[in-house]
């Protein structure tokens, strides 16, 4: 499956001690805006030999959206002066029929990897901070400008993209919440900064070390602006909408509970597997779900795990997740021998694993016979896509991973209505199979949560799905 990837974390502010230490590395960034905000693309991506600079991070980068709108901008022209004048990196080229974007590739530089690091990890509030591109100190007041720019931002893109209601309706409730209501959030991150090092009773690190630095650039992210602003894919055969920057969408979940402990977070139980169960026809699956058993409750036991082993229980969610969505038959073996050993055999015979196998054999047979698939949203999609080299790609995991999609998104509708009609509650943040929310008034949560409880169980019991929706 293909991973489309239109936005990318871009970091706007920084420490005044950072901008200049900066420009005394690259003085070709001198006082084009345009230049700062890309090299903070750089600086500050997930991964430098794969850094997404595509005609909508560059037209970002240099403020030239409308001119974008209007076809008149091209992105080589900007890439070219900043390699010139400020970093060269490497380029690669860019699929538009597989809407795959142009990436940057660079090494940072001992002296630019010691300037970041030393950037990242300090949180230190008394420090001055600025803007990156500008170098204008940064105010509460003026703040606000980073949640305008994510705003107008998600705005173009909706306007490019043809985004079904449902994800209308909740990309607009949630981008409209006021900010303080995440102010919390701001005064928790030194505890999630402490908490990053975190290792569980058997003296193992929670969050991977390989990933420290990138949590905490996320945690930077959730500093310089806590509310998550949402954006549509361009492409429009999806319903999942994102975070215009990396935040709390994308912090590892153990520093998401320290940072959110104020929420509620509820998920949608069995999600995936309830609605392959009823997509797929699997009548052996929906009868164990309508127990309301977790299927972790089932499938652990027979493996001689612990349902409350949580590292085990992510090992399988991982593997049961890949039978579903991308793995062949053959890849499952293998990571099933890696993830369990001898109890592979075990796992590849449990009448829940086979069911699910044989289903997902047969809908992509069907899949692969149909010219057009339209969704229940009414998403199109061709299952093979022509590629410019004479051969076809085929997007059938694409597809199926969409309609799952689709049916999370039903399920949650109920819970927005709910936010929106009695205003009780906030819906805070989405995260596909769940949401966070947070009482106007703390002693009604209960009466808030069976609500909400009776609202979704409803909906799933509409669309014939054995799922409801509990508390994290």
């Amino acid at each position: 499956m293909i991973t489309i990837v239109y936005y990318y974390t871009m970091k706007r502010t920084c420490t005044v001690e950072f901008r200049k230490a900066l420009l005394n590395l690259y003085p070709g960034l001198a006082d084009n805006w345009g230049h700062w905000r890309h090299m903070s693309r750089l600086c500050f991506a997930q991964d430098y030999s794969k850094v997404p600079i595509g005609i909508y991070q560059v037209a970002r980068d240099y403020r030239v959206l409308d001119d974008l709108i209007r076809h008149r901008f091209i992105a080589l022209k900007f890439i070219k002066e900043f390699k010139q004048n400020v970093l060269s990196y490497q380029v690669s080229s860019y699929s538009p029929v597989r809407h795959i974007c142009r990436h940057a590739s660079f090494k940072p530089s001992p002296e630019l990897s010691n300037l970041i690091s030393k950037e990242l990890t300090n949180f230190d509030k008394r420090a001055k901070r600025c803007f990156i591109d500008n170098g204008r100190l940064v105010s509460k007041n003026n703040l606000k400008i980073l949640k305008e720019e994510d705003l107008k931002l998600s705005h173009l893109y909706l306007s490019l993209s043809n985004t079904p209601p449902i994800i209308l309706k909740f990309m607009t409730y949630l981008n409209r919440l006021p900010s303080n209501r995440f102010s919390k959030v701001i005064d928790r991150l030194p505890l999630a900064c402490e908490a990053l090092f975190d290792t569980d009773s058997n003296g193992n690190p929670i969050v991977n070390p390989n990933c420290y630095m990138d949590q905490l650039n996320i945690l930077q992210q959730v500093r310089e602006q806590a509310q998550p602003i949402y954006l549509p894919s361009l492409t429009g055969n999806t319903v999942r909408f994102f975070e215009v920057n990396r935040g709390l969408q994308s912090v590892h979940s153990y520093l998401r509970d320290i940072l959110t402990e104020h929420w509620i977070e509820l998920d949608l139980q069995n999600a995936h597997l309830a609605i392959v169960a009823k997509l797929w026809e699997i009548p052996y699956l929906q009868e164990i779900l309508s127990t309301g058993k977790s299927i972790w409750e089932i499938i652990m036991p027979t493996l001689g795990m612990n349902p409350l082993d949580k590292e085990s229980k992510s090992n399988l969610k991982t593997l049961l997740y890949s039978a579903v969505y991308g793995m062949s038959q053959n890849q499952i073996v293998l990571h099933a021998e890696r993830t369990l050993g001898e109890k592979k055999e075990v796992f590849l015979s449990h009448p829940i694993i086979t069911e699910i196998l044989k289903a997902k054999s047969r809908v992509l047979k069907t899949l692969a016979s149909k010219e057009e698939h339209i969704t229940s949203l009414g998403v199109k999609h061709n299952p093979y896509s022509f590629m410019k080299n004479g051969i076809y790609n085929s997007n059938h995991l694409s597809i199926i991973s969409e309609e799952i999609s689709e049916y999370e998104a039903l399920l949650l509708e109920p819970i927005f209505d709910l936010a929106i009609e009695t205003k009780q509650f906030v819906i805070t943040l989405y995260q596909y199979d769940g949401v966070s929310i947070e009482p106007r008034d703390n002693r009604r949560r209960d009466s808030i949560l069976k609500k909400i409880k009776k609202a979704v169980d409803e909906r799933a019991k509409e669309l014939d799905i054995h799922t409801t929706i509990t508390v994290k």
